[in-house]
Parts: structure tokens; sequence; C-alpha cells
């Protein structure tokens, strides 16, 4: 079934659509339903395993009402199944919940063993500082036997790419912290490698990283990421999950210059639009 992407302009601002829109409105892709079609796979049990577990809990990935109130909104309030467990100290804001919702649901018992915890870290926006949302969580991201502290500090926001504002995911690897940053760490810091005895390394939209959802997940003892690509072929619309092990790479070599982000290729499933 052909999809086209819409034009960009429909909208200004994502927060914008997030409050103003009624709940009954749904987000672009929320009504469609998804059946996942083996297209490669190379590795014996992730692979038929994943295929039932999205055919099962991700006939909907996109599926979320909007948001009606700025506080205590009864699908994005702190007792929600959208909401995340926090740090210490860090209080509930059903925006951030929102705004984080692709990493949260749907889901299964393999995403819900990555145990993340909403926090908070501060950017400079104009000549103001702004609290940012992150998700942080420790696990074995390249299942070297060895856990780091994983960051996700951007997440992917709206179905539509929108000129750059549906978002997408961007993970930072850290050398496993001692205390986890909650409301105190500074952003700056976080990026220049002061916490944590070392400079991060990125997972995120990249070559030969075409994914902007990446949710880690456990199976079997190892760790894999889910990746969610759309890619357009003569106005059509295609999409993919991919499922990939985290081999490296992704530090920063200089500015603006970062090492080849290592992946191994698991498995490819076609995401296909029923009625």
């Amino acid at each position: 079934m052909k999809r086209v992407v819409p034009l960009l302009g429909w909208y200004v601002c994502l927060l914008l659509v997030f409050v103003a829109s009624p709940a009954s409105t749904a987000f672009g892709g929320d009504r469609d339903r998804y059946r996942y079609i083996p297209a490669k796979r190379n590795a014996a049990n992730v692979c038929p395993h994943m295929h039932r577990v999205l055919n099962k809990n991700f006939v909907y990935p996109w599926k979320r009402p909007s948001l009606v109130r700025l506080v205590d909104d009864p699908i994005y309030g702190k007792n929600s199944r959208f909401s995340f467990p926090k740090l210490l100290g860090v209080f509930h804001d059903d925006q951030k919940t929102l705004a984080m919702s692709y990493s949260r649901l749907p889901t299964s018992p393999e995403f819900d063993a990555i145990h993340w915890r909403e926090g908070r870290v501060r950017d400079r926006l104009g000549s103001s500082e702004v609290e940012m949302a992150i998700l942080v969580a420790d696990f074995d991201i390249n299942n070297d036997g060895q856990k780091e502290t994983v960051i996700k500090n951007a997440f992917m926001l709206d179905y539509y790419v929108g000129g750059g504002s549906g978002g997408e995911d961007m993970l930072y690897v850290f050398p496993l912290l001692e205390k986890t940053p909650a409301l105190s760490t500074k952003w700056e810091s976080m990026l220049s490698g002061e916490v944590g005895g070392g400079k991060p390394a990125l997972i995120t939209l990249a070559p030969g990283v075409p994914y902007r959802l990446i949710r880690p997940f456990l199976y079997e003892g190892s760790i894999y990421l889910l990746g969610y690509e759309q890619s357009q072929q003569d106005n059509e619309l295609r999409e993919h999950m991919h499922i990939v092990t985290y081999q490296g790479g992704g530090q920063p070599l200089g500015v603006g210059e970062r090492a080849p982000i290592k992946l191994e290729h698991k498995c490819l499933f076609r995401m296909m639009v029923i009625k």
C-alpha cells in the first residue's frame, strides 16, 4: 500500500500541536495498523522471536492521544502508562512525557527489561537556561560484559519529519556513572565528558544508521537495538524496523566529527499498513 509524506509547513511548533489538538484528534500515523514482514535475517533466534513480538505488541506503533491539559493530563499524568520512573528530585511534566511517548509505548517484556529513569539536564536557549528531559539507564549496550550508562537526550517527536521538527532519538553512551545525574548536571559538562571520566559515544541518525527511533531491548541475555527507518521512493513512504547490535563507534574525533557507528545487522522487517 502506497503512502505519501505530506509537504512541510503544516505546523510551526510541535508543542502547539500537542496542546491545541482536541483529545479526539489523532497524530499522523496514529490510526495506522501494521503487520511486519521479514525482509532479511541472519540471527537464528532473535528474528523469529521479535517478528512475533512486533506483530503482537506493535500493531499500532504510533498510537497516542493528544495532550489536553498541561497539568494532570489523564493520559500523560504522573501515574499514567506513558510516565517513566523518575530520578530523585525530578518532578513530573506532562508535556515532556508526551515528547518521550514513542520511547515508552508500545512495549513488551523485552523492552521493559531496560530500566529507564527520567531525569533532567540544563541547556542554554538564547540568554536563558531550560531544563530538558532525558532518559537514563545502566545496561551493557555493546554486550562486552561491562555495563554502560546510556542517556537518551533527544527523541522522535512526531511521525512526520516536518523539516526536521519531527525529531530523532539520540543515545549517549558513557562509562558506568557512579552517581546518575539528575537536575544538577550541566548539559555542557555531559557533552564534554566531564561527567563519567570520558567523552561519550553517540548513537543517532547518521550514515549507515537511518533510524529516527532507537529502542534498546534485552533478549536471551544480549542487548539489541530496534531502529525505525522512514525512506521515500517515488513519493512512496517505506517503513522498516531494523534489529541490530551496537559494536562501538560514535566517539568524538574533533569539532563536528565522530567515529563511524559500528552496528551488526540481525533482522529487517518491512512495515505494511493494513486495513
